[in-house]
């Protein structure tokens, strides 16, 4: 995936995508959940998903010169 503005390398985006995995891992009330279910139960988009959402707004921004 190519994002339109890659303001972190890809290791920086892989160490805080870890973060957010550790952290949701050790929430007590989803312990032993995978980490996509942990994301839904805590209606949390993933950061993939989050930085998509933020490329799209940029580019509409663009287009429509706002």
């Amino acid at each position: 995936m190519i994002t339109v503005h890659g303001s972190q390398p890809a290791g920086g985006i892989d160490y805080i995508e870890q973060v957010q995995r550790r952290f949701t891992k050790h929430l007590r009330c989803l312990d032993g959940v995978a980490y996509t279910d942990r994301l839904q139960r805590l209606n949390l988009p993933s950061l993939e998903l989050r930085r998509l959402h933020l490329d799209l707004v940029f580019c509409y921004k663009i287009v429509f010169g706002i």
